[in-house]
Parts: C-alpha cells; structure tokens; sequence
C-alpha cells in the first residue's frame, strides 16, 4: 500500500510540474545556484520597485559589415570603403610584414592604425592574422546566408563584458611575442577583445524564449513568439528585487536583436476584472471562473485557478552605436513599458500568462551572467596556465593553440582579462 502511495504522488508530482510554461522551466539554467520566485507568495514578499546602483559601460557595436572587431577604425582609408567586401580585399592585400619591417620612426603610425583583431595577432606573434581573418570569413558566410545588415554586430558580446568587467580607462602598451614590436592597445581595443570574448563565439550562454529570425513580424508562428510574460515576470522580480543583479534581455520584436540590460522596474498589480490595483498581488488576483470577457479563454492553461494582471515599467540601458571611434557615449536609458497577465494555479504556483500591449517593443528572449562564470577560448582550455601569465611576452610555445582558438574567433580569456586588468588600474 505505501509503494502505491508513493508511486501515485510521483505521478502527480510528473504532472503537476507539467503544467508550467515551457520557459519557467527553464529559467533557472540562467543563475542555477540561485532559488527563484514561484508562487504568489512570493510575488508579495519582493518590493514593487527597485533598481540598481550600476551603469554598465559601453562601446562600438562592432558591426559585422566592417569585420567586428577587425575593423580599422583607424585607418581612414579603411572607413572609406563602402561595403563589407571592399573592407575585407582592402585588409587582404595589406601585408602584416611591412609593418613588422618598418623602420621604428614608421612603425607606431602603422600599428595604430590596425584593428583590434589584428593587434592581438600581433601581440601574439602570428603574422597570419588567423583571428582577423576568421573574423572576416565569418562576415562572408553570414553574407551568404542570411546578409549582413548595419545593425549586426557583436551587441551581446559587449553588453556581457560590461557585466563582468570594469571599463578599461587607459592604454596599455605591450611587446609582440616573436619580434619585441610595441603595440598599443587603446580603451577601445580592449573593450572589443572583451566583447569578443564574451560573444556568442565563445560563450555560449543560455537563453530562455525564442528569437524571432523572420523579417515579416508574424506573432503566430511558433518560432517567433516572446518570452512568457510569466517567465518575464519571475526573471525581473528574481534577479533585479532578489538577487540584485541585472539581466539581458532583447527589446526589439522582429528578426533584429538589441540587447538591452535590465537595471530595475516598477509595478502595479491590477485585478483584471475589476482594475483595482495594488501593490500586493494577493490583494488583487481573481477567480479565473469569475471573469465574464477573457480575449485569452483558448490559451490557458486549465490548470489556471486564477489571474492577476500587472503593469510594470521596466527600466533598460541600450549600448549605442556610434561612429566617432575612441569616444564613449552617454548610456541610453530606456522606460519599457508592459501589461500583461499571470496564470497561478490553486497552489499559488505562477505557471504562464499572456502578454497584453506589444506593439514592437517587448522581450524576445532573456540572459544573464551566471554567478562564477568565465568565458574560456578553446586555448585557455588546452594550456597549462600554473604559473600564471605574468603580461610579459606571450609564450611561443602557446601561439599552436592560440592559432586554433582564433581560427574559431575566440581570443584568449587569460590574455583578454590581464589587459583589462593594466588598463583599470
């Protein structure tokens, strides 16, 4: 008799966690070692407003049609050139032994005026350019399969250095390990090796909702729909009121992705019948059974016991794109404003909800830098760093696998992370 007991409680157990929406299982791969809000209980023990005291940093776009962080943004001949195919022959026919070659009088202007990318091959004694080239096949391949457009670049990637390290300030001057050339690295080639770094390239973090990759907004297609509201809810309320921490979320609904860091929100709950508001959701949820004119009847879950609307004004920072390089803008701040609905069930459990107000604006999908993450090249990965680089030459014998992480556009965490190091303090 208690085997069967068991066994019917395992069952319901299977069953009661199906009854979730499919991102609010998932959320909880964005920070695994934290406990996220669940129930309505919850909801009322988080404040309905907080924000925080960080402003992230910010820099280029990158854009792929100028090669991300291959971009000479330097070289004016470069930024005269009007299309990604141009910029690629103009870097192929320029050859990276003239500069090693020139005299020294020659030599500082012409290693100035190289890309980010380029530096670090340098830096690195690899007079090939394996990263500023793969950067730029990279850019041909996109080209043949989807197109390159202004707007694409390396916009995650940046965002994600800006919540993991502190802004570079000052340049940093290293030696090139096959031939004692100095290079300088400005704030701004270092911010790209970071955002390079922390690029879809390397790290590879989770995500939770779906992007939509088609050009024609189309809310119906099972590829293109948001985040749940739901989930949203749980995410902005867990980490921003809780955790005190922010997250990443794209705010543009169609097939073009900005990133954009949550740094707090306000809220009021609503009852959706009535439109009373409060600041506390138990004071106002209501009786699914209750509500007379629901546009979302064939949508809900039937395990949905009750619903609790909410307007929330969340507050985001968008890294800009700007065209003046070496000059560090003003953060935009950005109000976005959201209704929409929770689904609880009769244990109090949030399990989905449906959005009210989207226009274009809303969030596609969300992420986040899980406490104790690093991003790792494959080099980092395949080098014994006992005892740890000292920022001096780098070792020859590393360039083999160095050559092998660039080759996947991926530079070198340790590399990337003690420049950043010289330049902040």
């Amino acid at each position: 008799m208690k085997t069967t007991k068991i066994f019917f409680l395992f069952i319901i157990f299977i069953i009661f966690n199906g009854m979730v929406d499919d991102d609010l299982e998932q959320i909880q791969r964005l920070e695994p070692k934290q406990r996220f809000i669940q129930t309505i209980f919850d909801l009322d023990s988080i404040s309905s407003q907080a924000s925080l005291n960080f402003v992230p940093w910010t820099d280029l776009n990158w854009e792929l049609a100028k090669g991300t962080i291959a971009d000479r943004y330097n070289d004016q001949k470069f930024r005269r050139a009007n299309c990604w195919q141009k910029r690629k022959e103009y870097i192929s026919q320029k050859d990276f032994r003239k500069i090693i070659n020139a005299p020294k009088w020659l030599q500082k202007s012409r290693v100035n005026k190289l890309s980010p990318a380029e530096k670090y091959d340098l830096l690195v004694g690899d007079f090939d350019r394996t990263l500023t080239f793969a950067l730029w096949d990279d850019v041909e391949k996109i080209h043949y399969r989807e197109g390159v457009e202004a707007w694409m670049g390396l916009c995650e990637g940046t965002t994600a250095a800006a919540l993991v390290f502190p802004e570079p300030k000052k340049s940093v001057f290293m030696t090139s390990a096959r031939n004692g050339i100095s290079i300088e690295f400005t704030p701004t080639d270092i911010k790209a090796l970071a955002g390079l770094l922390y690029s879809d390239y390397v790290a590879g973090l989770p995500t939770i909702g779906t992007r939509c990759i088609h050009r024609d907004l189309d809310r119906d297609r099972k590829d293109c729909f948001d985040i749940n509201p739901a989930s949203w809810h749980v995410a902005v309320l867990s980490f921003i009121g809780k955790f005190k921490k922010p997250f990443v979320t794209d705010t543009v609904k169609n097939y073009i992705v900005q990133s954009s860091t949550i740094l707090g929100y306000e809220l009021i709950y609503y009852n959706p019948s009535s439109k009373q508001s409060s600041h506390r959701a138990s004071e106002v949820m209501m009786e699914r059974a209750k509500i007379h004119h629901d546009p979302f009847h064939s949508r809900r879950s039937p395990h949905a016991k009750y619903l609790l609307g909410v307007n929330m004004r969340a507050f985001t920072s968008v890294q800009p794109t700007y065209e003046v390089r070496g000059q560090n803008p003003a953060l935009k701040k950005i109000g976005l404003d959201l209704i929409y609905d929770l689904e609880i069930d009769s244990f109090g459990k949030i399990i989905g909800g449906e959005w009210h107000n989207l226009d274009n604006k809303g969030p596609d999908f969300i992420w986040s830098i899980p406490n104790g993450f690093r991003s790792l090249s494959l080099a980092d990965k395949s080098i014994d760093l006992n005892p740890q680089w000292n920022g001096e030459r780098v070792p020859l014998e590393w360039v083999d696998s160095i050559r092998s992480a660039s080759a996947q556009c991926q530079p070198m965490a340790i590399i990337v992370e003690r420049l950043i190091e010289m330049s902040t303090h």
